[in-house]
């Protein structure tokens, strides 16, 4: 199956395996070096229009999707553009070009590979953020969860949020000092959980995975490996030659 960049071809796995992934199609990077094209441009608008009706979508978000792009050695999280909430055709076209753009970012040209976009329905969340499957920072076996409520890019940005940690080997959530009064209940925590535990089986590896609530119900909209684990360290209760089998190293 040809790549069309992590992004978007982690996000196929997902919806392939049952999670709740807000549908979603694939610009490929061929188009990078055509968006200027009148042609061009007429095409990908009437495949945009069409594409919203047939599937009852108002708005999208663009995304890039690089074949370096959220891999185990470069996340590159931040760096290339993301545009939201775009319904206008004319809009569309020029979120299309931003991303594409972004590509040119010093530093990046030979790095980042090629580039397709992620066209994604856009989820306007009541509460959404960020998980890790393990404490990136220190590699404990723990759930880091952050959220805010709305749009994640207040999490993403570095915006205040509020976070709760899962325990994964006492099973105990415990929520930060600023987090006591938090609107995300246990209910919402438990089913993120094990939603993350079973994205991280999948892919094989700790996930940093971006998710949304809206209406109660949950919406995973892109997981990828976290590049920057400081110190791996697993724990497992079970038979460790069952969970990992050959050769296991500190």
């Amino acid at each position: 199956m040809a790549s069309f960049g992590n992004k978007a071809d982690n996000l196929k796995i997902l919806s392939d395996a049952g999670f709740a992934v807000p549908k979603f199609y694939v610009i490929d990077s061929t188009f990078s070096k055509k968006i200027q094209s009148s042609n061009i441009k007429k095409a990908l608008t009437k495949d945009f229009i069409s594409w919203k009706s047939k599937n009852n979508v108002s708005s999208v978000a663009v995304r890039s999707s690089s074949t370096s792009e959220d891999s185990r050695e470069h996340s590159f999280a931040g760096q290339f553009e993301t545009v939201l909430d775009v319904s206008d055709q004319n809009e569309f076209i020029s979120s299309l070009t931003k991303v594409f753009a972004s590509k040119q970012k010093a530093g990046y040209v030979k790095k980042s590979g090629q580039m397709s976009i992620v066209v994604q329905e856009f989820i306007e969340a009541d509460i959404s953020g960020v998980a890790f499957t393990i404490n990136p920072a220190t590699g404990a076996s723990e759930i880091i969860i952050n959220f805010a409520a709305g749009r994640g890019t207040k999490v993403v940005e570095g915006e205040e949020a509020q976070q709760c940690i899962y325990n994964r080997v006492t099973k105990k959530i415990n929520f930060s000092d600023n987090s006591r009064a938090s609107s995300v209940n246990k209910k919402i925590i438990n089913e993120l959980v094990s939603s993350c535990l079973k994205i991280e089986n999948l892919f094989d590896y700790p996930q940093d995975i971006e998710w949304a609530i809206k209406d109660s119900n949950l919406y995973i909209l892109q997981a990828r490996p976290i590049s920057t684990i400081k110190q791996l360290r697993l724990w497992d209760s079970s038979n460790i030659a069952e969970s990992f089998p050959g050769t296991v190293l500190p």
